[in-house]
């Protein structure tokens, strides 16, 4: 559970900075995959396939402490 805490923490970290490092020209919309405005390319499907893999991460820490 602490790998899951620690890896949650620094992505809302990294996000809120580049959130604020932005300004008004970064909408936080922005970085959803299909959600930004653009026609569909490869980016959102990379996008959306990196957005599960991370969640098939933190499912995975998870479980292996549940196994323990």
């Amino acid at each position: 559970m602490r790998a899951l805490k620690i890896t949650l923490i620094l992505l809302i970290t990294v996000t809120a900075m580049g959130f604020v490092l932005a300004g008004d020209s970064f909408h936080p919309a922005s970085v959803i995959p299909f959600c930004d405005g653009a026609p569909v390319n490869i980016y959102h499907w990379g996008g959306l396939t990196i957005g599960l893999v991370f969640l098939w991460g933190l499912y995975r820490l998870r479980r292996r402490e549940d196994d323990d």
